[in-house]
């Protein structure tokens, strides 16, 4: 892979993908995702594709030893996991980015659109604890929230949530997993949104 350009090195001990236009190709060539796509109707908030994609996320992506963190998934493994069930279950017309371009070095981790139209963006930021924690990610979800003129979602993996004071266009969204990562509870800043709902992943047994 480094040979034919796919990988560059980065330092003597890591390597990494050429850009992002590539590790979305690879992605979407070998990452498990959904085969039967949602109707359009059924996705009213982007809370909702959240919790249809953790049920379709493959739980062997996320609760490997070999890519989790110690205290539950790494970012990054959970971010391809949902990248690739988005695009699975995302009715016709609407497709899910990876790691998209904003101001200067900026870039989101997951742009939905809909009919060539900006429709949800998820940032994910994993175990924080305190309100303090929050500050930096809060602060930059707001530069993308601005930039891409849409509701920002920063999506959480504490064992307690913890939602900061933030403004309308960013929604804290706790997603506190199990082990093997077969069962959720999704909870959400927003006041319509859902409260310590239970999510069963329906590949567990695939695992």
């Amino acid at each position: 892979l480094l040979n034919i350009g796919v990988l560059v090195p980065v330092n003597k001990k890591k390597i990494r993908f050429t850009s992002c236009i590539i590790l979305r190709v690879c992605l979407q060539a070998v990452w498990p995702r959904p085969e039967n796509r949602l109707s359009e109707g059924v996705l009213r908030t982007p809370i909702d594709l959240i919790k249809y994609g953790l049920q379709h996320v493959t739980p062997r992506t996320i609760a490997c030893e070999l890519v989790k963190n110690k205290d539950g998934p790494a970012e990054a493994s959970f971010q391809a996991a949902l990248y690739a069930a988005f695009n699975g279950l995302l009715p016709t017309g609407m497709m899910c980015l990876f790691e998209v371009k904003a101001k200067s070095q900026d870039k989101l981790d997951l742009l939905v659109i809909k009919h060539n139209e900006k429709w949800a963006g998820y940032e994910l930021k994993f175990n924080k604890i305190s309100r303090a924690d929050f500050n930096g990610p809060v602060t930059q979800a707001g530069k993308y929230a601005e930039h891409f003129r849409i509701n920002i979602h920063l999506p959480d993996t504490s064992s307690t949530p913890v939602f900061p004071d933030t403004a309308a266009n960013i929604i804290v969204v706790n997603v506190k997993c199990n082990k093997d990562c077969s069962q959720f509870n999704i909870d959400s800043s927003n006041s319509n949104g859902p409260k310590n709902e239970f999510i069963n992943n329906l590949l567990s047994n695939s695992k």
